[in-house]
């Protein structure tokens, strides 16, 4: 039986060729698949946790508006004590209005330059508002020349993360903003169990690809972080976020990072501080990168041992035939 030698080499480049397309295929359609699975998680991702920072502030809300009673009769005495001052801040004794209400309530004095000059909380005392929150100061000064009370969210204090109810008054004269910060003890176990840091790591094991989460104000300053340093990017991106609503997508392959500024927008238009915040979401790409690549290696190691079967059986018979 003879056999046709250019036969031979096609059936022989076929036996090499076809397994070899049949990789690339499967790594086409491999590295689609494993894309699509981290797109899906970085979704869900997003999803979960800007609906985590919501149930914050409505679990938050719910706890200032069972407070706002208790706020609003603290501030009768206090308010008494200005009056009998004669606006003299400086004859408030505040100690004796903690010592009245307890050690869950304290007491601030806010002059015309957003400056805390006296308070009950000393970490607080000396704290210029008109630098580490601008845009909260002027809130804080439409206030003072408003007069009368205005409610507060409960937020996280700035120099101790400490979570409280606050709550401000205007005095007659405009000159200062009196200011009562409430921490209700009877609140402390439910407040451990809907901080926004401890739920944002539970979604680690969700996603194992995620790398940090940071809750940042509009002007790129994180809250209660006074030694947090924003990147320039993180200025522009969160600055971009706060003021269009749009999501904003950075990625940084030096680094294997992908990430993500959103928006939580809270509607409460009622309390003096303002509760959207821009998250962002770093994702570790690396993973993935390294996934793609053991598949390359992989799909180059299987077309390699065809390729060299192939060439050998080729060789093989091509002796035997010229034999």
């Amino acid at each position: 039986m003879q056999i046709n030698l250019k036969h031979l080499i096609i059936s022989c480049l076929l036996f090499t060729l076809v397994p070899a397309i049949a990789q690339i295929t499967d790594y086409y359609l491999a590295k689609s698949e494993l894309e699509e699975n981290f797109e899906f998680m970085v979704s869900m991702t997003e999803e979960n946790i800007l609906g985590a920072y919501e149930l914050v502030e409505i679990s938050y809300k719910i706890l200032s508006d069972n407070l706002e009673n208790e706020m609003q009769d603290a501030f009768v005495p206090f308010l008494s004590a200005y009056k009998e001052a004669h606006g003299n801040v400086q004859d408030i004794d505040l100690s004796k209005l903690k010592e009245k209400f307890g050690d869950d309530y304290e007491f601030y004095i806010i002059n015309k330059d957003g400056v805390i000059i006296q308070t009950t909380f000393t970490k607080d005392q000396n704290l210029d508002f008109a630098k580490i929150a601008p845009d909260f100061n002027k809130k804080l000064q439409s206030i003072r020349i408003k007069g009368g009370y205005h409610g507060d969210r409960v937020t996280s204090t700035i120099k101790t993360g400490e979570v409280r109810k606050f709550g401000y008054w205007g005095t007659s004269d405009k000159k200062y903003i009196l200011e009562i910060g409430i921490a209700s003890s009877k609140f402390d176990s439910s407040l451990k169990k809907i901080d926004l840091t401890k739920i944002t790591k539970s979604f680690e094991e969700f996603n194992p690809d995620l790398k940090s989460v940071k809750v940042f104000n509009g002007d790129g300053k994180i809250f209660n972080d006074l030694k947090f340093k924003p990147s320039e990017d993180q200025i522009y991106a969160v600055n971009k976020v706060f003021m269009t609503g749009e999501r904003v997508e950075f990625k940084k392959n030096s680094l294997h990072e992908r990430i993500i500024y959103l928006k939580a927008d809270i509607d409460d238009q009622a309390s003096a501080s303002d509760g959207d915040k821009v998250i962002e979401i770093v994702f570790d790409t690396k993973g993935l990168k390294n996934k793609l690549n053991d598949i390359v290696i992989e799909q180059v190691i299987v077309t390699t041992i065809f390729t060299i079967i192939g060439s050998i059986v080729s060789l093989f018979l091509h002796r035997v035939l010229k034999f």
